[in-house]
């Protein structure tokens, strides 16, 4: 039987994935650094089993890019799948009102994170739309937000600063002080 050619001009997704991922791999010196620094027998060295981790990733989130996720966080490699399917779902059962799969591709780290940290960091940007009055008009002081409008602070905080600005904040309130606003540049962290 004869199958057609997919995207990557391979004959099936599996295939597609193990291409778009070897691509994202191959192309990023961090990624390449982590093989280089890694131990003989690491997972960092068996190219079957990194691409059979890509394709269980996949199987179980699909709403996830796979490959993009564990380019941008090698760090996954070293978890089993089913590990890192249990983190992806406790990130979204405190991070509810939007699409989880957008944040965890833009902060993979995320997913190594504590999940009291997690927790923590929600509640802060919840706080913080409580106390504004933004994510769905009306004035200022306490009020309810919706999970969509957390959803969209967190988002941003996350796309303005990463995964670590994001966290940093949850750390700030369980201590008691204010937001820490952070960047993420270069591979290393700025206090504003």
């Amino acid at each position: 039987m004869f199958e057609r050619p997919t995207l990557k001009g391979t004959s099936s997704r599996a295939e597609d994935l193990k291409v778009r991922f070897w691509n994202l791999w191959g192309g990023s010196s961090a990624c390449r650094a982590v093989v280089t620094a890694s131990a003989r027998g690491s997972v960092y060295r068996d190219p079957t089993r990194m691409e059979a981790i890509v394709l269980s990733l996949d199987r179980y989130m699909p709403f996830i890019d796979a490959p993009m996720l564990l380019h941008r966080e090698p760090a996954l490699f070293e978890l089993a799948a089913e590990a890192v399917v249990r983190r992806a779902v406790a990130v979204r059962a405190v991070l509810r009102g939007g699409d989880v799969g957008r944040v965890l591709g833009l902060a993979p780290s995320l997913l190594l994170a504590d999940e009291d940290d997690v927790r923590a960091a929600v509640e802060a940007i919840a706080e913080e739309c409580e106390t504004s009055g933004g994510g769905g008009g009306g004035r200022k002081g306490r009020r309810k937000v919706r999970e969509k409008d957390v959803f969209d602070a967190a988002f941003r905080a996350i796309q303005g600063g990463g995964a670590e600005a994001f966290l940093a904040r949850g750390r700030a309130r369980r201590r008691g002080g204010g937001v820490v606003l952070m960047t993420e540049k270069g591979g290393s962290v700025h206090v504003r």
